[in-house]
């Protein structure tokens, strides 16, 4: 009887806090998928012109390539852009509702970007 209950709760705390948990893996393997790739490929040729422009690099354009990949998983953007194609009357909600998906869809994709970026600059090899 006590792990039912015990199963219970946890059900209903991981529904109630379902983006919070989602966010923090994302975080979490934003920063193992950091660690690696910084061990792996990054080598500072320690001239000042080029590992400037090697950092910010380094920094950025995988930052960019993970917004990218965040837009293109979340399932609103395809319900969103499919739903833009086969409106009738009564399914048309207006620019507004469709912005509000937007700015949703754009910061839960910002959240390993941002991750990506903050670690670089903590940990401080790269730039």
């Amino acid at each position: 009887m006590v792990g039912i209950t015990a199963v219970t709760k946890l059900d209903s705390l991981v529904k109630g806090n379902k983006s919070t948990l989602m966010n923090s893996s994302v975080i979490f393997l934003t920063f193992s998928s950091e660690e690696i790739f910084q061990k792996i490929v990054f080598q500072c040729p320690c001239q000042k012109p080029q590992s400037t422009l090697y950092g910010a690099s380094f920094l950025f354009v995988p930052a960019l390539a993970l917004f990218i990949v965040g837009i293109l998983v979340n399932n609103v953007t395809w319900r969103l852009f499919t739903g833009c194609c086969y409106r009738t009357r009564s399914t048309h909600h207006g620019c507004r509702k469709g912005s509000v998906y937007l700015v949703k869809i754009i910061m839960q994709a910002l959240v390993a970007p941002a991750a990506w970026i903050f670690i670089g600059f903590i940990d401080g090899r790269s730039a």
